[in-house]
């Protein structure tokens, strides 16, 4: 039996927490955002998995580089393991839109929509979605309403810590993030949220 007791600090705190081996995500549900004048980050109602998104940025905004000055949502969680652990993002399957007359088209440019995942000050991964319009790939994503991508990040110590989810590609839509302890199950939809309260 695993019966762990938290600290009061965190106890006290609105924080996602680690249960049954998985922290469960809902983007809208974030603890801080940075933004610029052109890159705003937004919550849409009404949609997503877990009933309302993020959308980093204007679909047609400025490129970002997802490095750690982009601007970001960050999300506070307490975990009770160490070491590599998966982090899965579910966002909405979408092409990338420039205002650049050189950009040959989505279905043969092979730019996908990007964006930075980051634990604490650690290593930024920038996963994305660069499927075909009308492969596989992109068929499968469109079905479920989200690409969902797996990134593998450090976590040096049990306790608090924040995930940080950086604007690459403007217009990015985040459905939810889940990091994986060794607990994450197989599902359509991922684990519900583990909000402390």
């Amino acid at each position: 039996v695993f019966n762990v007791e938290l600290p009061a600090d965190v106890l006290s705190e609105r924080l996602f927490v680690e249960e049954n081996g998985v922290v469960s995500i809902s983007a809208a549900d974030y603890s801080r955002k940075k933004e610029t004048e052109s890159i705003k980050i937004d919550v849409i109602d009404e949609f997503g998995y877990e009933g309302a998104s993020l959308r980093f940025g204007d679909p047609v905004g400025p490129r970002q580089n997802a490095s750690r000055a982009a601007p970001n949502a960050e999300y506070d969680f307490y975990c009770f393991g160490r070491g590599m652990v998966d982090v899965y993002t579910y966002v909405l399957p979408t092409f990338p839109l420039y205002d650049n007359p050189s950009f040959p088209g989505h279905e043969s440019s092979g730019q996908g929509t990007r964006y930075g995942v980051m634990i604490d000050e650690g290593h930024i991964i920038t996963p994305g979605f660069s499927g075909t319009e009308y492969g596989y790939d992109w068929y499968a994503a469109v079905m479920r309403n989200a690409s969902v991508k797996k990134s593998t990040l450090y976590i040096d110590k049990p306790g608090r810590h924040t995930i940080r989810i950086n604007c690459g590609t403007p217009g990015m839509v985040l459905q939810k993030i889940v990091i994986d302890f060794g607990g994450m199950g197989r599902s359509w939809l991922g684990p519900q949220p583990t909000k402390l309260h």
